[in-house]
């Protein structure tokens, strides 16, 4: 029997980290403009009312970032110092306020990537630059001290280490509660709900609508441990429905951050 046998090319070392250099690059293309697992850059508070952007000096691992459709490789971390006005801070004209959603924004300051938080959300865009901005996500002050604690954000999941905004409910009782530190663009909260004392049968559920009627509960407490965290859908904006099924505890719930979905916006 004969057989025959088909040469084939193998491609050369160069050739080969040529195809590997370019599938780096279409990599972080992808990641940049729309990758579904890491389609916008995270964020975190660092520091008091700091905010970083993360990025790496080292040329093998740095990421290509889009902005308002300019295509940008930074160096370096980006950082929006809250106490600062404009270009690199907070919008001009702006100061930080108690419970209160700011949106971050990526801009270009001439040649450079630059950040921006304003208190218009995306779907309004940023002040006083047009189109120029890419969106990146919310973040919040806290009620007690009105400033920027340490958080993380990644595709739009925001935790916080310390609460921004707690309400209680009086014992067996119902109510549709606002948290002004809830982003427009929220769609669920992650709340932490706590009900004071551990006796048997005590609880408190959270709820995620707008009416008395309806029960869609997604967390709840009952007896000990007298404590639970979650998501809860947000039917309307800010807004939670909580009910309290203790007859003589009070429900504590604290929002402790949130998930939005970041590509909805350019």
């Amino acid at each position: 029997m004969i057989k025959e046998f088909k040469t084939i090319n193998q491609p050369s070392r160069e050739t080969e980290t040529l195809q590997k250099n370019v599938r780096e690059v279409v990599d972080d293309a992808r990641v940049s403009l729309g990758n579904t697992r890491y389609p916008k850059p995270g964020f975190y508070g660092d520091s008091v009312n700091r905010i970083t952007v993360p990025f790496t000096s080292n040329e093998s691992e740095r990421r290509l970032l889009n902005i308002a459709g300019t295509i940008v490789k930074p160096t370096e971390d980006l950082h929006c110092d809250l106490s600062v006005s404009g270009v690199g801070g907070l919008r001009e004209g702006l100061t930080l306020s108690n419970i209160t959603p700011y949106y971050l924004y990526g801009i270009m300051d001439g040649s450079n990537p630059s950040l921006v938080a304003d208190i218009a959300p995306p779907t309004e865009g940023l002040t006083g630059f047009g189109i120029g901005w890419t969106y990146f996500g919310a973040f919040a002050t806290d009620e007690f001290s009105g400033e920027v604690n340490e958080f993380s954000s990644v595709n739009g999941l925001y935790i916080s280490n310390w609460p921004m905004g707690t309400k209680q409910q009086s014992p067996f009782g119902e109510v549709l509660f606002e948290f002004e530190a809830m982003p427009l663009t929220v769609d669920k909260g992650y709340f932490f709900i706590e009900v004071d004392g551990t006796v048997p049968g005590s609880g408190g559920t959270i709820q995620g609508v707008s009416g008395l009627q309806a029960l869609v509960v997604t967390l709840q407490v009952s007896g000990v441990p007298n404590y639970s965290t979650g998501f809860v859908p947000v039917r309307t904006p800010k807004s939670v429905y909580v009910f309290n099924s203790s007859s003589s505890n009070v429900t504590n719930a604290h929002l402790a951050g949130w998930q939005e979905d970041v590509m909805r916006f350019q």
